[in-house]
């Protein structure tokens, strides 16, 4: 909740993002004197532990991914108090999908962002990683407009061998049309 302090550090000020897994803070780091973002799991999912084996592995594989357009993951996934939670940098421009709602981007910076998600995408596929959820909630932006993919939550990994299903993942709207029909049956089904 807003006004909670997480391990003793990371001090939540305001809810920015919310998902099927999560909810995105903007907290003070105490120590660092910093603002950064914390990713916290639903905690009505905290018992699930294919959730949170799924929540920490997205973490981690971000965590070791150096690229200047995905978010930067600070540290290792953590819980405190039965909240299971993850840090990252915290970028202010806010994500794709509100600046082209609210008519803050132009042609030529989407294109722009689009080539930018494209060199992230690359560079996680040469390291045998899929993100399985490219959407424009999953892209925020910089100061500078400039893009960070997140949201590692659905990746698939070339050693992934357990809690990562084969089939169907992501939002059915920016799936690929071979994932649609699949995502289909599964949302017609009551199973996503």
């Amino acid at each position: 909740r807003e006004r909670d302090l997480l391990s003793d550090r990371y001090y939540l000020l305001e809810l920015i993002g919310r998902g099927g897994f999560a909810k995105v803070w903007q907290a003070f780091d105490l120590h660092s004197a910093e603002m950064v973002a914390v990713k916290v799991l639903h905690s009505d999912l905290g018992d699930w532990s294919d959730r949170i084996d799924r929540f920490e592995r997205g973490a981690r594989q971000m965590l070791k991914l150096r690229h200047p357009n995905i978010v930067r993951v600070i540290g290792e996934p953590m819980q405190h108090q039965g909240f299971h939670y993850f840090v990252m940098e915290y970028l202010r421009g806010g994500s794709l999908a509100h600046a082209v709602e609210s008519g803050g981007i132009s042609k030529e910076r989407a294109i722009a962002v689009m080539r930018q998600v494209s060199d992230a995408l690359t560079y996680m596929h040469r390291r045998g990683l899929v993100h399985r959820d490219v959407k424009p909630q999953n892209i925020l932006l910089d100061s500078q407009g400039d893009a960070h993919l997140t949201d590692f939550d659905l990746v698939l990994a070339s050693d992934s061998t357990r809690n990562t299903r084969t089939g169907g993942m992501g939002t059915i709207v920016y799936a690929a049309p071979e994932e649609q029909d699949i995502l289909g049956v599964a949302v017609h089904a009551g199973q996503l």
